[in-house]
């Protein structure tokens, strides 16, 4: 029995580095730590607004409310050099 689960583990090990491995040549996902800053900021008209979405997957968000007809969005940080492309310039 010993043995058996022995050699289950290992091949659960040996698969999960296979997919680290073929995951890195393939980009699906990598550990690819380079970062680069972004800053942008955009300014809308209250009145051209509804509602506000905001999707981030790993982020300090701070939301603050001000007395002013208009809309001011502000984004800075470090992002994925891979990623970048995915936020408007």
């Amino acid at each position: 029995m010993k043995k058996a689960l022995s050699f289950l583990f290992v091949l659960i090990l040996l698969a999960i580095g296979a997919t680290v491995v073929f995951g890195q040549f393939k980009e699906t996902f990598s550990f690819n730590f380079n970062t680069t800053p972004i800053k942008l900021e955009e300014t809308v008209s209250g009145s051209e607004a509804n509602n506000i979405e905001i999707r981030a997957t790993s982020a300090d968000i701070k939301v603050v409310s001000v007395e002013r007809e208009d809309i001011n969005v502000k984004l800075s940080g470090d992002v994925s050099e891979k990623n970048m492309d995915k936020y408007k310039t």
